[in-house]
């Protein structure tokens, strides 16, 4: 895959973490615990003198012990950025568009309208009820303390009531009347003076409170980075929400919420079942966000490989890619962030195929060039008279299949590959013109031509910068020529029955997933008009209706009444698209 080769050490990368009042403290903490293990020159973005309901610089920094940290401290965004990382509890996308525009987008934890452009997403947190999925969702990367308690208590006897930053003190009068209620030592988390209520020891929550939950037996507060803190310190934690929005984290995550002193209570006089609880939700392990963030690759270019808008909506998201639905036409493109290349070299064109389709290239040659005789029929078919011999240069030509096969059929062929011993194949076995040319890098004139017919079969997917190859292919027709071309289809049978899944196995290097409808909508612009469109690879199985129980001749006349059905509605897997160019 192609990727900025910048160093991390010279990446720009703007931080901005939530400081609205009322939002608490935890996205700012783990900011300041980022920010020493970023690599790059970091911009935070936290202003001086904000608007009314935002802490200012002072208050926020006084919030979170005044950390040294090695950043630019600003009040606005400085110029363009490689990576802007989005630690919010929400953000609409207008401040994307602001911040971000030509930079990787991270967002942690981030709900709201910005969450589903984002171009990578990581939730330490519990993913909010029916927002999108995260590329990431690993409580391990929250900051999880050192210390840790070897065993889960047996018994509660000392209890910690710890709503930290703005809320530090709250839940003081419960912790008094639990205090009267219980035999046990029952503590309240502070960062603010305040006398101490009846029966309640203070304790100063400046520096690390995480560090110091492994002393409790179970820890009392709200919904956010506390109660992983806890349950990672083998710590039994209950949540006393402040609203709905907390509420309804806590009940995804599986936390035990509470309303009043006496739940409280109830689920101290049985720490087991607690325990078991909390047990679940422990993370299976410590992580690195900042690592992570320092791991990301920055794509070509931020919009669809062909062009379009910068801001598109994701569609799925994995812990290495993103898909993204291109406004403009409908069309699927993927961005890989943490992807490694893809090589077409001998590995791949004989174990990497081998393992896929059972045999290497070249056994499967035989097969390919008999669906190339098919596709030089359609193809000659579809040209306009008066061309005895016409002149074909196949892009991605491989080990030259179908140039042997529109050779046969009378065409003048060459064929270009980036794999310099596929190309060494078609020259000295096969006999044909062919260069070793990566199409993205040639010059202007480097594919020769003009030709009568340009062909891709099953290449078009694979290119990050799809608009210049496409620039690239018109400039080598001569008006009146065609583009012929094959890729996977996702308005198939398997991409509408599980887009998702269709997505997972979609290979690490298909940037673009089409349709019939989408390709010759995002071709239009570049002068090519479709002419003809078949769909290909039709597979009865994948539609799950055919009896499992069935006689082999019933199976049968299920599987081509199904055939019949899938050709009759376009579901195959596959298709093939000529386009005329139109200058």
């Amino acid at each position: 895959m192609d990727t900025d080769t910048t160093s991390t050490a010279h990446r720009r990368i703007l931080i901005n973490a939530e400081h609205r009042v009322g939002h608490g403290s935890g996205h700012l903490h783990r900011c300041a615990r980022i920010v020493p293990r970023l690599d790059g020159d970091i911009d935070w973005l936290l202003p001086a003198n904000p608007p009314d309901g935002y802490y200012s610089r002072a208050e926020a920094l006084e919030m979170i012990g005044n950390p040294e940290l090695s950043v630019h401290w600003v009040d606005e965004p400085r110029g363009k950025y490689d990576i802007v990382v989005l630690d919010r509890r929400e953000a609409r996308l207008g401040e994307l568009q602001r911040l971000a525009d030509g930079a990787v987008c991270v967002g942690i934890d981030l709900a709201g309208e910005a969450r589903e452009y984002c171009s990578f997403l990581i939730d330490a947190l519990e993913t909010p009820p029916g927002a999108q999925r995260p590329n990431i969702a690993d409580s391990g990367l929250l900051h999880l303390p050192k210390h840790v308690r070897g065993e889960w208590p047996a018994e509660i006897s000392r209890i910690l009531f710890a709503f930290g930053g703005e809320h530090s003190g709250a839940g003081a009068d419960l912790a008094s009347e639990l205090a009267h209620q219980m035999d046990a030592t029952v503590s309240v988390a502070t960062r603010l003076p305040m006398t101490a209520p009846e029966g309640v020891e203070l304790l100063e929550a400046r520096g690390d409170l995480a560090e110091r939950l492994a002393d409790f037996d179970l820890v009392v507060t709200h919904y956010g980075l506390t109660p992983y803190e806890a349950v990672w310190a083998r710590v039994p934690v209950v949540l006393l929400n402040p609203g709905k929005y907390h509420s309804a984290l806590s009940r995804a995550a599986g936390f035990y919420e509470v309303q009043s002193v006496g739940d409280i209570q109830q689920a101290a006089t049985n720490p087991a079942s607690l325990v078991r609880q909390c047990e679940r939700i422990r993370p299976r392990g410590a992580s690195d966000i900042g690592a992570l963030i320092n791991e990301l690759q920055i794509p070509p270019r931020l919009n669809a490989p062909w062009g379009g808008g910068r801001w598109q909506p994701a569609v799925q998201r994995y812990a290495e890619r993103t898909f993204f639905r291109n406004a403009d036409d409908g069309a699927v493109f993927m961005q890989n962030f943490r992807g490694q290349s893809v090589r077409y070299d001998h590995d791949y064109f004989f174990n990497e195929y081998a393992k896929q389709y059972g045999k290497t290239y070249l056994e499967d040659f035989p097969v390919i060039r008999e669906t190339g005789q098919r596709r030089v029929r359609d193809i000659l078919r579809t040209l306009k008279p008066g061309h005895d011999a016409p002149t074909v240069l196949d892009v991605g030509c491989a080990y030259g299949p179908f140039l042997q096969a529109a050779a046969d059929a009378g065409c003048s062929v060459s064929g270009i590959d980036i794999s310099a011993e596929a190309v060494r194949y078609v020259v000295e076995e096969l006999g044909f013109p062919a260069q070793t040319t990566d199409v993205t890098a040639a010059g202007a004139g480097e594919l020769g031509g003009p030709y009568d017919v340009v062909t891709m079969w099953y290449v078009i997917e694979h290119f990050p910068e799809l608009e210049l190859v496409l620039r690239r292919i018109a400039g080598a027709l001569r008006p009146g020529g065609l583009f012929a071309f094959s890729t996977p289809n996702a308005a198939g049978v398997s991409g509408r029955k599980d887009l998702r899944e269709f997505c997972r196995r979609s290979p690490a290097d298909h940037y673009s997933l089409l349709t019939p409808k989408t390709a010759a909508a995002l071709i239009r612009p570049f002068g090519f008009m479709t002419r003809a469109v078949r769909v290909t690879g039709h597979h009865p199985e994948r539609f799950d209706i055919l009896p499992s129980g069935a006689t082999s001749r019933r199976r049968s006349i299920g599987y081509h009444l199904t055939k019949a059905w899938s050709h009759a509605a376009r579901l195959g897997d596959t298709f093939e698209l000529i386009a005329e160019y139109r200058p």
